[in-house]
């Protein structure tokens, strides 16, 4: 249907009741709905001020509503949302209404000039309704920036749309604005002060004085937030207050060199005088105290028969305000996420055969768990929900004996055939029998055989290894020299292909099958790779797109093979703990995937026996026990104890001693602990380390391409130039969900290329295609792995240098948020901005 949009608008005018205002001065503005020349009366409108400085970084208008609501490519099938308006105002309007420069508006009693009122939208009114003229009035204070506002009105009657945009100036015969960095670091010398304008026909002779004040009450954004403000503290180093002649129409600055002392909140209270003007400018900063942190950790178990283990913790004395943490972790199983996974598989929404086989299989392998990963609520009955899924795949059978993807399809899949074959294989094996499944065994096992045999040369060695795998279930031989000639080219195979090679040969009784079962999972044990708790594939090449042999299934499917191997095998422990970390958001990358991962951690329950956990598990720290838990089932639940060092318990050790740290387990089962001890060191040890993570940065100078070099642990930057920082991270082993910050020097800004207002120089900046995520926060920019290949990284950034002063910054520091042993920095370096 074709809708002319011209007809479909009428006009907003806006007037205000003066041409420019004082800070904090009240002002009117008349808004008139008009069509055609006529008032429209009972017309809504939406109307907003915001600061331009702020509008402009992302150079943000409110869309034409008639261009957006009239647009056939936003509306193809379907309209979604609540208030159409919030297609309009987002995202700009919303979430700067309630941003804050400055504090609360003064206090009755306090001088009018003062100003401290610093937000950005000077007004929001969502439903202003125009009168019978066409007309309504709205009146408001604007706070104390001195900027232009640009007012936007957006109306609505009926099925018409109105659009308009205004401007308002706000200012002073003499203009004074804040020119300082956004918050200071512990240590800090910063120059701080003001620009003053001259707005006026003549010279002005202006005194500017500058004080510190401590903050009386908690400030806006704190409050919004419910917390309570933390009082700073800070000094002016050297002269207070300044004289400047400003000749009329021009500008100066003043500057005065504040040193931070103590972290929290400071007010900088500049009182500027002249013969025609007097104000007071209060602006607050906050100061940050910034720590860098080690970790050491101990991680180990108790299996089997075994009772007890013991480490050994050591408190540094020289730890900086005693900022530290001891914690402890106890687990029996480390299948705490799989309920998740479970979930996943079984809500899955799409029918095809695979997806269904996938819904089935860990209802068949954690059938006696279910209320465990909490699927007591949709389930009462594991098997005859298993027996109602599969009740009709008998009828997608084809003549062949193969399977289609899809229920009706007519072309028959190997991978899925293979796939019904696992699944019924293991249902016989759990006690289903025959008549629940009505499949004709042998003809799917013949299919599977000849589509092999037909296409060996060309087929894929991964699925050649599963259907040797899946026939070995049936004791059926026809695969046997293909199995064979897979095992010959053993050294030309990937781990996920020796793994189902193996299992095949277990599968199959004799010595001789056995002796090739060990064979290849010594294979196996050679290609993993030890990385701290976890481990990894050496060389692995699986693509992620290969949606049914990915990087976790070749985990997966090197613990089983090993677990059938060897169940107390140490790299078992090693490779859970890596596929735990690669679930996201409840899975593992597919159904396919998240089904074989199941399927070995079922493997892993069963040849561990880990339903029957029962034990009590004990800590003791310095023969104090401050830990018990008792362990039962398949618990999926671990256990932390986490002791500040302000705790009595930690606080009474004696420092720089080895304190003992004994773990026991009365009962039957396997007990894994971490014991992780966290702390924070002096700024003056904060030397380049290596601990997993190597970190090397280098700054140059973004036109001349020139290294800078620092002297005697200290950089020089100028003032108004742009610099490059570069990152390099090294790893010799693949991480996982690694995080690095980069801070800067407080004096000094990042620059974000998404700012309509950035330089063009930032349109350089460099990001790795493996990086997940980016912060930019005031003095610091933050990069996010989620994943991190073995082998080196560059990262880089730009940042300007742009006030005077001196900076202590921390280094680059990068960590492994769930592996915090793993972790590096650079060198510290004290900045001198000139």
């Amino acid at each position: 249907m074709f809708i002319n949009p011209d007809v479909m608008s009428f006009s907003v005018t806006m007037k205000l009741d003066k041409d420019k205002y004082k800070p904090g001065e009240k002002a009117t503005l008349t808004l008139k709905a008009t069509k055609g020349g006529k008032p429209v009366e009972n017309a809504e409108l939406t109307v907003f001020a915001a600061a331009r400085s702020v509008l402009d970084l992302v150079n943000y208008h409110v869309p034409n509503p008639i261009d957006f609501f009239y647009n056939p490519s936003h509306y193809p099938l379907y309209t979604t949302g609540g208030d159409s308006r919030d297609y309009l105002m987002n995202p700009v309007i919303y979430s700067i209404k309630d941003l804050q420069g400055g504090d609360a508006e003064a206090e009755k009693d306090e001088d009018e000039s003062e100003r401290k009122d610093f937000r950005a939208t000077a007004f929001f009114e969502p439903s202003l309704i125009t009168g019978q003229d066409g007309t309504v009035k709205y009146s408001f204070n604007f706070p104390d920036n001195l900027t232009t506002y640009r007012i936007t009105a957006f109306g609505v009657k009926n099925d018409l749309f109105a659009l308009n945009e205004s401007e308002a100036l706000v200012q002073n015969p003499i203009n004074i604005q804040k020119v300082q960095p956004r918050m200071l670091r512990e240590r800090d010398t910063a120059e701080c002060g003001v620009l003053i304008t001259n707005l006026t026909d003549k010279s002005q002779k202006v005194s500017v004085t500058v004080e510190t004040r401590q903050i009386t009450d908690d400030i806006s954004s704190d409050k919004t937030k419910g917390l309570k403000t933390k009082i700073g503290n800070a000094f002016i180093d050297g002269e207070s207050q300044h004289t400047v002649t400003v000749q009329s129409n021009d500008s100066s600055v003043v500057y005065f060199d504040v040193a931070a002392q103590a972290e929290g909140t400071v007010e900088l209270v500049y009182i500027i005088k002249s013969d025609d003007f007097n104000e007071k400018l209060v602006s607050k900063i906050n100061i940050e105290k910034t720590f860098v942190y080690e970790t050491a950790t101990a991680t180990g178990s108790i299996l089997d028969e075994e009772t007890s283990a013991s480490e050994k913790i050591a408190i540094p004395s020289n730890i900086k305000d005693n900022r530290g943490e001891l914690k402890i972790t106890l687990d029996a199983t480390r299948l705490g996420p799989l309920g998740t996974s479970v979930n996943y598989l079984f809500d899955y929404p799409y029918g095809c055969l695979e997806q269904q086989s996938s819904k089935v299989l860990p209802l068949l392998l954690f059938s006696d768990y279910i209320d465990v990963f909490g699927m007591d609520s949709k389930i009462t009955d594991a098997k005859s929900c298993i027996k109602s899924t599969v009740k009709d795949w008998y009828k997608s059978q084809k003549t062949e004996g193969g399977f289609p993807y899809w229920p009706n399809g007519d072309d028959q899949s190997l991978f899925v055939t293979l796939r019904m074959a696992h699944i019924y294989a293991l249902s016989l094996e759990k006690g289903f029998s025959e008549n629940d499944f009505n499949f004709d065994s042998q003809k799917m096992q013949s299919f599977i055989v000849n589509s092999i045999k037909k296409d060996n040369s060309n087929s894929n060695k991964t699925i050649l290894a599963y259907a040797c795998f899946v026939i070995s279930l049936y004791k059926n031989t026809d695969m046997d020299l293909v199995l064979s000639a897979l095992y010959e080219q053993m050294n030309n195979l990937d781990v996920s292909s020796l793994s189902y090679v193996a299992m095949a040969y277990m599968n199959y009784s004799g010595d001789e099958n056995k002796v090739k079962a060990d064979t290849i999972c010594k294979e196996i044990s050679k290609r993993i790779q030890i990385n701290g708790r976890g481990a990894s594939i050496i060389g692995s090449k699986k693509q992620s797109f290969f949606y049914f042999d990915t990087e976790s299934s070749e985990l997966a499917l090197s613990l089983k093979a090993l677990v059938m191997s060897d169940k107390n095998n140490i790299l078992v422990d090693k490779l859970l703990f890596s596929l735990l970390q690669k679930q996201s958001l409840g899975y593992w990358k597919n159904t396919v995937t998240t089904s074989c991962v199941l399927d070995a951690i079922g493997t892993l329950i069963e040849k561990r026996e880990l339903s029957q956990t029962d034990y009590l598990a004990t800590v003791k720290l310095n023969n104090n026990e401050i830990m018990s838990k008792q362990m039962k089932g398949l618990n999926p639940k671990a256990d932390t104890l986490c002791l500040d060092f302000t705790d009595n318990l930690i606080s009474t050790l004696p420092l720089n001693t080895n304190i003992p740290l004994n773990i026991t387990k009365d009962g039957n089962g396997n007990l894994y602990y971490t014991a992780e001890l966290k702390y924070a060191i002096p700024d003056e040890s904060q030397y380049a380390y290596a601990n997993g993570l190597e970190i090397e940065y280098n700054i140059t100078d973004a036109d001349s391409g020139n290294d800078i070099k620092a002297k005697n642990n200290t950089m020089e930057l100028e003032s108004g130039k742009i610099y490059k920082g570069t990152i390099s991270v090294k790893s010799k082993n693949k991480r996982f969900y690694v995080a690095l910050r980069a801070p800067i020097p407080s004096g000094a800004e990042i620059l974000d290329s998404s700012f309509a207002t950035t330089s063009s120089k930032a349109n350089s900046i460099f990001y790795s295609y493996d990086i997940s995520n980016k912060e930019i926060k005031n003095n610091e920019i933050r990069f996010f792995y989620d994943e991190f290949d073995s082998g080196s990284e560059k990262i880089e950034f730009i940042f300007k240098a742009t006030r005077r002063g001196v900076y202590p910054t921390p280094p680059v520091q990068g960590e492994c948020m769930y592996e915090s042993e793993t972790w590096g920095r650079s060198e510290g370096f004290l900045y001198i901005i000139k």
